[in-house]
Order: C-alpha cells, then structure tokens, then sequence
C-alpha cells in the first residue's frame, strides 16, 4: 500500500474513535474511485459457449440417473388434515402466542406470501399490516409482565394492558423470513442452522432448556424459538424475561382458553404435572400443521415420472446447465443437490451485509451466519443453502433479502466478488428505510470464507440466465400459488387475525 493511503487510514482509524468498521465506512468515500476499487477487484467471467445437446431427453435421463432423482419428496409423510394439524393451524395463526397479542406466526408466515413475507427484512413485533405494507405503529399495548419503567410512561387500559410507546420502532429483524413450505423434510432449521437434527441422539440447539426436552423433530424444535425473541413475538411484555418463563407463560395463557384446553386434554391427556398445555405439545401441534405444507407436485417431478411434455425445451436446457453438464464450470446442483435442491450446507456467498446484524463485530451490527452458532471463525458469514423448490413464490432471495428476483439472484452467482463490490440497494429494491444499515463490502474480512465453488464466477450469458430462470420455474408447485384456505376464520383466543392485503 502507497505511505500516503497507509497514513490516511491510520488518521482515519483515529477520526472514527478507533473504531476500524466506521472507518472502513469512511474509507470509500474519500479515497478517489480507482483507489478503492483496487480494494475488490476480481475479474468478471468470460461466458464461454453451452454444449448443445441432439437429444435434451437423453441427456437428463444420464443426469437423472447418475443423481438418484425422484419426484415428489415428501408426499409420503405429509400430514393429513389431523386433529393435531388443526391445534397446530390454529395456534399458528393465533396472536396469543405474542407477548402483545399483536403477531402470530402467520404474520411473517403468510399463505398471501407462500408461507414467508415478501419483504427484504421483517418487521416484528410493534407493527401491522403484512408483507412489503407491514408498518411500525405508533403505539402498542403492553401486558402485566412488561418492565414497569415502561408500564409507568404509558396509558392503562380497561383490559389490564397499558398502551406505551412503540419501543420497537425502526427495529428490523436481522434476517429474511424462509418460507414454511416443505421445511417439514429439512433437518437443519434457520439460515445458520442452529436448530439441527442432524446430529445423533436428537435434536442439537444452543438453548440447553430446548435440549433438555430430548425432542427429536427439529421443525418442532425450531417453534419455540420466535415466540422467545424480543422482536419477533416476545414483544416488550415478555422479551425481557428468561425463556423457559416466557414459554410457561404462554402454555399457561392457552390452558386458561377452554377451546385450547380441550383440545390439549382430547390429544394429550394430562402431563406429568397435572397441565395439559406445555411447550413440547405446543410445538409438537405447530409441527403437525407444517407438515402439510408439503408441495412438491411440481413440473419438473412430473418430468421425472414420465411425462417429457411437463417441462419446455428451454427449462431442459436450464436444467442441464444446473446439474453440470452444458458447462463443465457450472454445476449449482453442486450445493442445490437432491430432490429437495439443497445439501443443507452452509456457504459464503459475499451476500451484502443488510439490517441491524445478529451482535456480531466489533459493534455488534454484523451478522457472521452460522459462526453464531458453532462459534468457530471458519463458519463466518456462512448460510444455510436455501431448498429451490417454490422459489419463484418466496422472492426476494438470500438471507437478508438483498436480491429481489431470481434473474438477479443468478447474476449475483455468476460474479460473487464484483456483484458484492458494487451493491446498490435502490436497484435492488431494498426500502430507504434501510439504507443506512448497508455494511460496505470488507473482502479482507469477507472474502476468507468464500465459497470455493464461486469464487472464481461462472461463465454465464443472458440466455443462460434465462435458461435458468425457466428452469427453476419448473421447481413450483402450481398448489402453493394459492394457499389462502389455510387461513381460519378465527381462532379460540378471540383475538383478531392480521388482516389479509
């Protein structure tokens, strides 16, 4: 490095408090352009030309066989319309299961969005409406358990809840809402993993009162998360409590509902403690009703039971350069892989940072993915790979929602380095309200990580890009395109359900 950029980042660092992430932040924006872009420069792929195929059939029968592909995963343990699965609908569409009886499950779950929520970032407790229209309001109302400093700033109500200030304004939540379509055959839950069925002997969290249930469904395990986080559901009432209060809490609020009761009592019988209603059972029904959210009736699984006419020419061609064999360089079944298009790994794809990060960095605003959970350096900025099937339904993409369609997605592929380099979020979609939560692009932080599969790009041109894009269209199941009768007419709390845009 020239003394002079030496010396200017050395003044730098002290300007910014000997805080080296704000004067990174500063750096860009004095130092001359050609300067900076010297920081991240890679080069940009040349495309190189598809192999052409006589026989499209043919050559997908080899890759079908060489990869074991069936179609319609899952359909052998879908449940049924149980009554289990009807406890675990209502419960998921039921704002009792919140702090502030504000938000449910659904709120950021929403059959109008196939089970996500359609925004870059959500928003959590203290807002309303769903998806890209949900809000921060003004004011919310606040149980008993809420801090009494903010019971005392308030307005009681005639219902025993004191209306406060919104104190969850402006407060995003750190990462983008996954879809709850076909999670019932993922044994990993959360885009870093820290609910994981994979491991012998059960399910492996990092809540030792999560552990100590010995539960053996990671999906059931993976519901008892959002209802103890402060912004998700746990509200101001109960986020500042303990977890497993914040759980007993609410198993207690369901067991005083008689139509909750009942239905325990009908499924369950008594517990060991004489309660009907605990958050294992809780989470057993939540995890019934996911489990027919399983759509995998999709082109392309009619394509491999035999009808060649379920996929255009175009998608065979994308599924051939998908699974490796248009171009020796590209291969994204390398991690897409299975009939689920996912290894369940986890991957640095120089993602932007976006949003108010999971504590991580020297401030506390980074979000380092599955590190949080392994704690080990090496899994920084690593993500879950996220399942392809239904994703034309489910945008915008990646772990905080920095693309918003599947062309951009692939583009972002095909050229990890450059793509990160010169993210800009108002071509990207993001909302204003966001901006000044995009982190600048650190490659020397960033870049160690990074998957080797791209980390040198991959050669595409637009037809590919197109080719592509036809092909993971195939992956939809038409079914999951409407899915409003999963929504209830109301639920045993009383309370109202969000309103459906």
């Amino acid at each position: 490095m020239d003394r002079r950029w030496l010396l200017l980042f050395i003044c730098l660092f002290f300007l910014a408090g000997c805080d080296p992430q704000l004067a990174a932040q500063l750096v860009p924006q004095i130092v001359p352009l050609g300067y900076a872009s010297t920081l991240t420069a890679h080069p940009t792929p040349a495309p190189v030309p598809a192999r052409a195929f006589a026989d499209l059939d043919a050559a997908l029968a080899a890759i079908v066989a060489q990869q074991g592909l069936t179609p319609f995963p899952g359909q052998d343990v879908q449940e049924g319309d149980t009554p289990l699965a009807h406890l675990g609908q209502q419960l998921f569409f039921d704002p009792i299961l919140s702090g502030d009886h504000n938000i449910s499950c659904a709120t950021c779950h929403h059959p109008a969005f196939a089970l996500a929520d359609g925004r870059v970032l959500p928003i959590g407790a203290g807002g309303e409406e769903l998806g890209p229209r949900r809000v921060f309001v003004d004011t919310i109302d606040v149980g008993p358990q809420a801090n009494s400093t903010l019971r005392l700033s308030g307005q009681t109500r005639t219902n025993g809840f004191t209306r406060v200030a919104n104190p969850f304004v402006g407060q995003f939540i750190p990462r983008n809402s996954p879809t709850v379509l076909n999670a019932a055959l993922l044994f990993r839950q959360f885009w870093d993993g820290r609910v994981d069925g994979y491991a012998l002997g059960g399910v492996r969290t990092l809540d030792d009162d999560v552990n100590a249930l010995a539960l053996d469904d990671a999906l059931a395990a993976q519901a008892l998360f959002p209802i103890t986080s402060v912004n998700e559901m746990a509200g101001a009432t109960l986020g500042s409590l303990p977890k497993p209060e914040i759980r007993r809490i609410l198993s207690a609020r369901l067991e005083a509902i008689p139509a909750y009761q009942a239905q325990f009592v009908a499924l369950f019988g008594p517990g060991d403690d004489g309660s009907f209603v605990t958050p294992p059972r809780m989470a057993a029904a939540i995890a019934a009703f996911e489990r027919r959210l399983i759509f995998t009736v999709a082109p392309w699984d009619r394509y491999l039971a035999g009808e060649s006419a379920a996929l255009t020419d175009q998608q065979k061609r994308g599924a051939l350069l998908f699974y490796g064999a248009a171009k020796e360089q590209v291969n994204c079944a390398q991690c897409h892989s299975g009939d689920l298009f996912t290894d369940l790994g986890f991957y640095n794809l120089l993602v932007p940072q976006l949003g108010p990060g999971k504590g991580h960095g020297y401030a506390g605003h980074e979000d380092w993915g599955r590190a949080g959970f392994t704690f080990n350096d090496a899994d920084r900025y690593v993500f879950r790979t996220p399942s392809l099937r239904n994703i034309t339904l489910t945008a915008p993409y990646f772990h905080d929602g920095t693309v918003p369609n599947l062309e951009a997605a692939i583009r972002f592929h095909a050229d990890i380095w450059n793509s990160a380099a010169t993210f800009d979020p108002s071509a990207n979609a993001i909302p204003p309200a966001l901006y000044s939560s995009l982190h600048p692009f650190q490659p020397e932080k960033q870049g160690p990580t990074v998957a080797p599969a791209l980390a040198d790009g991959l050669p595409l041109d637009e037809n590919d890009v197109a080719d592509l894009t036809a092909f993971l269209a195939a992956l939809t199941d038409p079914a999951a395109a409407d899915l409003a009768w999963l929504i209830p007419a109301n639920v045993p709390s009383g309370l109202l359900l969000d309103p459906i845009p």
